[in-house]
């Protein structure tokens, strides 16, 4: 759960909603991760990256989700301002989401495919 100034927090839910570059002023602003926050992602991440046998997203919907977080604003480097990831790591993982919602989990990878 990525946190907002000016709220405690939001549901996973709410983040998907959320697009940077439709934001208004009004709109809450998405903060970093705290580093206690990102390595227990990093971690559970991994374990569902196990569990799954190892499974990746195919070539064209990984160059898909790069392309989404080569054209974002908080991408710095190769790493995520807000969840702090590495992107073109985390891009292969089907049970991965963008945290401001500009790509989703790959449920048909979740459920057996690729």
């Amino acid at each position: 759960m990525i946190q907002y100034k000016g709220q405690s927090s939001i549901s996973r839910s709410d983040e998907e909603r959320i697009d940077p570059a439709a934001q208004s002023e009004d709109m809450p602003t998405p903060v970093p991760s705290s580093l206690p926050h990102a390595a227990a992602a990093f971690a559970a991440s991994l374990a569902r990256f196990v569990a799954s046998g190892f499974k990746t997203v195919d070539g064209p919907l990984h160059e898909l989700r790069m392309g989404h977080c080569r054209a974002c604003e908080f991408l710095r480097g190769s790493q995520c301002s807000l969840c702090r990831c590495l992107v073109a790591k985390k891009a292969w993982l089907p049970h991965e989401d963008c945290p401001v919602g500009r790509w989703e989990s790959y449920p048909r990878a979740e459920q057996g495919g690729k």
